[in-house]
């Protein structure tokens, strides 16, 4: 009958999300208050104050973790991994706070007794959090609203696949309960995370179906080291500091505090303020990105934050797959590529560690995808795509977009004056050109002259001392030249530090390394001059900036390092064949 309004069951899942939404909403509403808590120690024999220390963190952290037992209101988390900042969260239900005073003041006496020589706080910025129940409900339907998307994104992945059957296995009854169980337990944001990971590691297996069987064992390997990963070094972390929270990577600590004063203020929907947060640092993304996972996860993300960004890492690998494999051609090439990112250590690592380096790699080689992979029509849904990632990447680290920017015009200049038969003196020109307002852009971020920035660096350590620096960073011993009398100050530390597997594996691997550049400048000469000059970029930069080339800021060229890596070696054995590596195949 015309007109008639016919609902199916896709329609009634809708409702029913928006209304558990709804639901999650007026029952998780949380007013939250912040407070800081300063803790001294006395040195008695020296008449001062304690520097920090592994024993005095142990102590404050157990202590902590006891408080929150009986008060699960209040969670105390460490701040600063210089001083003892610590910053006390207390929940309420009601925005009442009733026998704080006497809480607080229990706390302190109880860390006192434990060894602590005074004890000061002060109340931070806090919002002044009014209709919070509203703006919460707010929050929670744009969640919902999130998962629909989602769900309708994981249907289209698995139709016309042998995999379509879970529709009928998963009805929207079950999935609208997970969806309302894991807001309950404060994990939507795991849970959709989840979804979205899976969701995309599945389209690119089916846009690859002919090497659906190896990619299938990639995803295995991966989920087992990542998993290993996340579990092995958050609880080695625990055992030594008697918390969750990364000590050894202080930056863990900063975002995790600031995500925590942005969720007060975005919940507020106030100003937020966040160079205030960040002591003028522009960089934010990270921050913010914590910050709206914390709002739209209503809840602690001390986990959370960790397991999204080791599904990050495990979407990344099968991201330089596909990039590996459409640049080269070679499955062989890309799969070792991605086996590289998924057992070596520094990327599990830094994938089960809140830190925005991860994102920031994946960002780049979305980018570097979209211009140089994707070389097709722009059209406004690629546009978009451009957009999104390029202030995603700029918000995390914005010298390293100008350079991977500079890298892309350069790359599509010398493309269209080849295209267009253009004079090499006019394509020369224009690469002068976007060369110097890289220059200008760059000294403006800075507030000096480039020149001045790196001419000084390269007259003290001199050419064939930059040069040096430049291989040695390659195979992860850049400290010899760099920072290897500030950090290393005993042979045995020198020698542990050599002997960390990505090192040695960067050392043993180095000869192929050469080799599969030699390669890929046969196969693709523009593309190859790209990744070195962003090679030679990215190592100078961070080393005259921060003193080294450090392995969290490696993570943006290990993929394409891993890539040449695979290239020489396919190079050097493609025409071999190994007995055990057939025996391997038939038992996988």
């Amino acid at each position: 009958m015309r007109g008639k309004l016919v609902l199916d069951k896709k329609h009634y899942f809708i409702f029913l999300i928006i209304f558990l939404a709804v639901i999650c909403g007026y029952i998780n509403t949380t007013y939250v208050k912040y407070i800081n808590v300063r803790i001294y120690f006395l040195d008695v024999a020296q008449d001062k104050i304690e520097p920090l220390n592994n024993n005095n963190i142990r102590v404050i952290n157990s202590y902590n973790n006891e408080f929150h037992s009986k008060y699960k209101n209040i969670l105390i988390s460490p701040e600063n991994s210089k001083e003892y900042i610590y910053r006390m969260e207390v929940k309420s239900k009601n925005n009442e706070y009733k026998n704080l005073n006497t809480i607080y003041e229990e706390y302190r006496d109880g860390l006192m007794k434990r060894g602590a020589f005074f004890i000061s706080n002060s109340n931070y910025i806090n919002e002044d959090m009014t209709n919070i129940k509203v703006k919460n409900i707010a929050f929670n339907l744009m969640m919902g609203i999130i998962f629909i998307f989602v769900i309708r994104f994981l249907e289209k992945v698995i139709n016309n696949t042998r995999y379509v059957f879970i529709k009928e296995k998963c009805p929207y009854t079950l999935l609208a309960l997970v969806y309302f169980l894991s807001s309950m337990i404060k994990v939507s944001v795991v849970l959709i995370a989840l979804l979205i990971s899976f969701g995309i590691i599945a389209n690119i297996i089916k846009r690859n179906i002919d090497k659906k069987q190896q990619l299938l064992l990639l995803f295995k390997v991966s989920v087992i080291f990542k998993v290993v990963a996340i579990i092995g070094f958050n609880l080695i972390n625990y055992i030594k500091y008697k918390t969750l929270y990364n000590y050894t990577q202080p930056d863990e600590l900063f975002y995790y505090s600031t995500a925590d004063y942005l969720y007060q203020r975005i919940l507020n929907i106030s100003h937020l303020r966040i160079l205030e947060l960040t002591n003028g640092n522009r960089q934010f993304g990270y921050n913010l990105f914590l910050g709206l996972l914390k709002v739209l996860n209503n809840g602690d993300i001390l986990i959370s934050a960790k397991v999204v960004n080791l599904l990050i890492g495990l979407v990344f690998i099968f991201i330089m797959y596909e990039f590996s494999y459409k640049l080269l051609r070679e499955h062989k090439v890309a799969i070792m590529t991605a086996y590289m990112m998924a057992i070596l250590l520094t990327f599990s690592l830094f994938s089960s560690i809140a830190l925005r380096d991860v994102l920031l790699s994946l960002l780049i080689c979305l980018l570097l995808k979209e211009i140089i992979i994707e070389n097709g029509k722009y059209t406004i849904k690629k546009l978009v795509r451009i957009m999104i990632i390029s202030i995603a990447l700029c918000s995390l680290r914005i010298f390293v977009f100008m350079i991977i920017a500079l890298l892309l015009a350069l790359y599509k200049t010398v493309q269209y004056g080849r295209k267009r038969s253009i004079s090499i003196v006019f394509t020369a020109l224009g690469l002068v050109s976007l060369a110097f307002i890289f220059i200008i852009l760059a000294g403006r971020f800075y507030r000096l002259s480039m020149f001045n920035f790196i001419y000084p660096y390269i007259r003290r350590v001199g050419l064939l001392g930059y040069i040096k620096g430049l291989v040695l960073s390659s195979v992860n011993l850049d400290f010899i030249v760099n920072i290897g009398g500030t950090i290393y100050t005993s042979p045995k530390a020198l020698i542990l530090r050599m002997l960390y597997p990505d090192t040695l594996f960067l050392i043993i691997t180095f000869p192929f390394m050469i080799l599969g550049f030699f390669s890929l400048f046969r196969r693709v000469k523009d593309i190859s001059v790209i990744i070195i000059i962003m090679f030679v970029s990215l190592i100078t930069i961070y080393t005259i900036q921060y003193g080294g080339w450090f392995l969290r800021i490696q993570l943006q060229i290990f993929p394409y390092q891993y890539m040449v890596i695979s290239l020489g070696i396919f190079e050097v054995f493609k025409n071999v064949r190994f007995k055990f590596v057939d025996r391997f195949k038939n038992y996988i």
